[in-house]
């Protein structure tokens, strides 16, 4: 591992036992417990330096929130260009829900068509950063053609556990889409990942993971004012994915308010 460069993020903390992991090596789940872990991060150093007003001219992409991101700033990170998405204002699918100020964020023109790339650059660029050479993740979709794609961009092994009862399609598509980039990809119908064929397992339990979809919530919040009613509703693939995105954006807004207190 290189040069750290700067970077808030404190420690990873058990999200059931509190057990305190470090961030600065390879981890999966709490060794403790086995339950997800979660980051923390030294707010009151970080209020020091950034502003909301610091994305200012910033490039739109989720690696704008790099003070927030868990990769250390002289770090260069794995990217295809995800995030950045657009705020598209759906006036009349608002007029059939009764609803006057409908907007929808398309996250479909990701690099991997899904909001999943955001997950997977913040978890290719921390595996990578800490050394691991293979990747592993169970999908049925989204999850393991965002794996393939960044790990090839990356130049990293991946292992993508499908159901023996995916679609063809499926299996197909997650190919094609990133066959310009594979270097090596080994594409498995198992029921389970063995614990043993990879050292980063890369599923929406995922701690680097969890940064990336937590960006397009701040995403979200650059549009909108405190005193905005705001209503979340996300279509549900992956339910621990999606639970884990709308409690990270609630967390954000309370934040914002309690610094407005």
């Amino acid at each position: 591992m290189g040069s750290i460069g700067e970077v808030f993020l404190t420690h990873l903390i058990c999200t059931a036992c509190g057990l305190r992991h470090e961030w600065s090596q390879l981890q999966n789940l709490c060794t403790s417990c086995g339950k997800p872990l979660f980051a923390e991060y030294n707010l009151a150093a970080l209020a020091k330096v950034w502003k909301r007003e610091s994305l200012t001219g910033r490039e739109k992409s989720l690696w704008r929130y790099r003070e927030i991101l868990p990769l250390p700033s002289e770090v260069e990170p794995v990217s295809l260009g995800e995030g950045g998405t657009p705020l598209l204002r759906a006036e009349r699918f608002g007029r059939e829900l009764g609803l006057t100020d409908l907007w929808i964020k398309d996250e479909s023109v990701n690099p991997t068509q899904s909001f999943k790339a955001r997950g997977m650059t913040v978890a290719v660029s921390m595996a990578k950063f800490l050394g691991a050479k293979q990747l592993a993740v169970p999908t049925a979709g989204n999850a393991g053609g965002a794996l393939a794609a960044y790990a090839a961009r990356a130049g990293l092994e991946a292992n993508i556990f499908m159901p023996n009862d995916t679609p063809k399609a499926n299996v197909i598509e997650r190919i094609s889409n990133t066959r310009k980039e594979i270097q090596k990809l080994a594409l498995v119908c198992f029921r389970a990942c063995p614990a043993s064929v990879a050292e980063k397992d890369l599923d929406a339990l995922n701690e680097a993971i969890m940064h990336g979809v937590n960006a397009s919530g701040r995403a979200l919040l650059s549009h909108t004012r405190l005193n905005d009613k705001l209503t979340l509703r996300l279509s549900v693939g992956n339910i621990r994915t999606t639970e884990t995105h709308v409690r990270q954006v609630w967390e954000l807004l309370n934040e914002q308010l309690r610094r407005r207190q």
